[in-house]
């Protein structure tokens, strides 16, 4: 009976040894997932429907684009990117589809081309996941507190960043403006931004004659424009997307408040945003997260354009827009971060290669990439890739970078 048990005993230990490794390399697997030895699974979500559109259109093509030049060069340490690509309108969606692409498709990483409402209702699932996550468009404070080590932030400033150049901007003009009058978007990204500015103006000593607010999508802003003729402003802030700002603008300009200076923020900046608003945009200012604008005449912007073109045909009104850009940008981000990370492309390499990029820019990877951001760092604890902007203004009917 003895022996039996010992044979037994050892029968056990012998299935346990014989299954530990098959264990191992099933978590190992886990680790990497999203990673083969010819690919490398790469998820982002955003709006490809409705009023913000061209937000998630801009993140998508400028994903695309960066990784298709990416591949045609030999890819990552030999494997290639696959991107996917999900629609998310809706705050839902956006939890949504960072579940599907972590828990389903099980990418390696994710990036988030939503802007500031998807990435604001997805910030919790991705700290509790602990995927490595690239947010790229958003600027709301929520998905950047608590910080978290699995999530960056690229060629996007923080609201608080914008803001506070917003008033450097805003007392750097002739005559200084002594009162502003704000109108605001009801939804994440403006909201975030107005709860940045208000202290600053303030601290500034800029009084803020009236704040109006308008809902996603509206087109006639005369409920707001009144009141704020009435509060007798120098100056108009707008927060919100060019869709909205260069309506209010063009009616603005069929009122009392006509050559009034304006001030949008930065996702008004689109080649669009003058044409719809019309001569009433002249010297609207901002500030901007790119080195260029689009129609400017160096190197980089126009070799982008040229190969946005070609891979993506002659674009519609007002593309390729600034998330093409900066999205182009920061999958160059990503490319460098897993190439620093060599075979291990575990969750935890990954992070600890991203926090160690320096100065990062797309043709650090390769010479055929056009460096159309400024370059960006990480570390250990910042996790802000870039904080640079710099002044941009309505000249001629079109922006000018200055």
């Amino acid at each position: 009976m003895r022996i039996k048990a010992h044979l037994q005993k050892l029968s056990r230990w012998l299935a346990v040894g014989l299954t530990l490794p098959v264990f191992m390399s099933g978590l190992a697997n886990a680790q990497q997932q999203g990673v083969t030895e010819s690919e490398i699974l790469i998820g982002a979500f955003g709006p490809l429907t409705g009023p913000v559109s061209w937000v998630g259109s801009g993140s998508r093509d400028g994903l695309a684009l960066a990784a298709d030049e990416i591949n045609r060069n030999g890819g990552i340490n030999g494997r290639k990117i696959r991107l996917i690509f999900e629609d998310a309108v809706k705050p839902a969606e956006s939890i949504a589809a960072a579940k599907k692409l972590t828990e389903q498709d099980k990418v390696a990483v994710l990036i988030l081309g939503s802007g500031s409402t998807g990435a604001e209702a997805a910030g919790d699932y991705l700290r509790s996941a602990g995927i490595p996550s690239f947010n790229i468009v958003g600027v709301t404070p929520k998905i950047r507190d608590p910080f978290a080590r699995n999530i960056f932030h690229g060629a996007s400033p923080s609201a608080d960043t914008f803001a506070q150049s917003w008033v450097d901007v805003i007392l750097g003009q002739t005559p200084k403006p002594k009162k502003v009058a704000i109108i605001v978007g009801s939804y994440a990204l403006p909201q975030a931004s107005l709860k940045a500015l208000e202290p600053r103006l303030q601290a500034a000593g800029i009084e803020i004659t009236r704040t109006e607010r308008y809902e996603q999508g509206d087109k006639d802003f005369t409920a707001q424009l009144l009141p704020i003729s009435r509060s007798k402003p120098d100056l108009i802030v707008f927060l919100g997307h060019y869709t909205e700002s260069a309506l209010a603008i063009k009616q603005a300009g069929e009122t009392s408040l006509a050559g009034l200076p304006w001030f949008v923020g930065a996702e008004s900046i689109v080649r669009a945003f003058p044409k719809i608003a019309g001569p009433n945009a002249e010297g609207a200012r901002s500030t901007w997260l790119l080195p260029y604008f689009y129609t400017q005449p160096e190197k980089p912007m126009q070799d982008f354009n040229r190969k946005w073109t070609a891979l993506h045909g002659t674009p519609a009104e007002g593309r390729p827009n600034y998330v093409d850009v900066l999205a182009y940008g920061d999958m160059y981000i990503v490319a460098l971060v897993l190439r620093k990370a060599g075979n291990d492309l575990s969750w935890k390499n990954i992070i600890e290669a991203w926090e160690s990029l320096k100065d990062a820019k797309p043709s650090d990877f390769g010479p055929d990439a056009s460096d159309v951001i400024f370059p960006e760092g990480f570390s250990s604890t910042d996790h802000q890739g870039n904080k640079k902007l710099i002044p941009i203004v309505v000249k001629d009917g079109d922006w000018k970078a200055r």
